[in-house]
Order: C-alpha cells, then structure tokens, then sequence
C-alpha cells in the first residue's frame, strides 16, 4: 500500500515518522537487507516504509515485525504483504524470547520512551542505539547486520557509541542520505542523515 507524501504517523500528539523519510528508509533496508534470501527482524512498523520495501524488493526468507503501538499494529496487518509476521509487543519485552544467531538483519526503529519531537539529540540516538544493539545483537547470525537511521547526523562523532559497537564485537559502516524534513519537523534538518549499520564479526 503506497504512503502519501503528505503522510505523518501522529501518536499521543506527536509526530512520529514522516513520508518524507521515504529515501531514508529505503536507504536503510539496503545497506541492512543487502540481499534476498534473509531472515529479518524489523523493530517498529512506523508507517510501513521499511516493510513494504522488505517485501517488494529483498524476497525474504523470515519477514518479524514487532510493533507496540495497537494503532500501527492494526495498520500493519491491513497492509501485511508476503510472509511477514506481526508481533504485537514491545521490543524489549520479546528479546529474550527469541533464538540467538536466528536472524541476519535487524531494522532498528522503534518509538523512543520520549518521543523525537520533544527530545533527540546525538546522545538521546546514541543511547537509543546502543539499547538495541546490545539487546538485540545475540539474535544476528555471524556477519549480520544492525542498522537505524541517524537523523542528528552526529551519533558517529561520540566515541561512546563506536566503543561500544566494538565491544559488542560490531563493525561500523554508514552513509549519508540527503534530506528535506518539512521546516515544521523538529526532530531532523535539511541537509544529510547517516544510516548506519554495525555488522556482527
């Protein structure tokens, strides 16, 4: 189900994802997803944007999308395609429950506790990140792959974040897609965000 432009994801009154992220989000299933074939694990459904390209472009073998929001869970099983798999449950609460080395991609974009409109500095992103990582790494097989995307564009300037990265036994790869959030967005800027993906070794 394609997602107008003119879309936004409006939760408790704040602006959660923007159809402007189209670019990002793409961008962010191919540095993750890099090929057909995979098991996925996608954290957050938001408007679909990763999902439907997931689907329609990556064939994958096992398609997880876990979803807190009942609002955006009922949205995303109306627009459920292939063989994707809906859990309706906070992320962190099903980590555990899940076998280790099971998957090859994690995408990382669930609803921070405070929401990005109100607060998202580098550090909010970096401890955002590094609380998915570190939970969610066990589940990547070698060589698999945890991206987000970094719209403050500065969470590889804070050592804390590749330290950890490193710790947890992480490579770090990135690049930077050219953005145009609305001037009313307040939680990116024009200019560029950083899709990053740190690859299990």
């Amino acid at each position: 189900m394609p997602v107008s432009k003119e879309a936004n994801l409006v939760l408790s009154g704040h602006v959660s994802v923007g159809a402007w992220e189209l670019e990002c989000q793409r961008a962010l299933v191919e540095l993750t997803v890099p090929t057909s074939g995979l098991a996925v694990l996608e954290i957050g459904y938001g408007l679909g944007m990763a999902s439907v390209a997931i689907q329609t472009e990556h064939a994958p073998t096992v398609h997880i999308t876990v979803e807190a929001n009942r609002t955006v869970a009922g949205n995303a099983l109306r627009r459920s395609v292939g063989n994707e798999i809906l859990l309706v449950a906070k992320w962190q609460s099903i980590a555990g429950l899940l076998a280790r080395s099971t998957f090859d991609s994690v995408i990382f974009d669930p609803d921070p506790e405070i929401p990005a409109d109100i607060s998202w500095t580098a550090s909010d992103v970096v401890a955002w990140a590094l609380l998915g990582m570190t939970s969610l790494s066990p589940l990547l097989r070698p060589g698999g792959r945890f991206g987000f995307v970094d719209f403050t564009n500065q969470v590889l300037l804070i050592d804390e974040f590749s330290a950890r990265a490193a710790k947890l036994g992480m490579v770090v790869e990135s690049v930077q897609i050219p953005i145009s959030p609305p001037t009313d967005c307040k939680y990116a800027r024009p200019g560029d965000a950083t899709v990053i993906v740190a690859v299990k070794h």
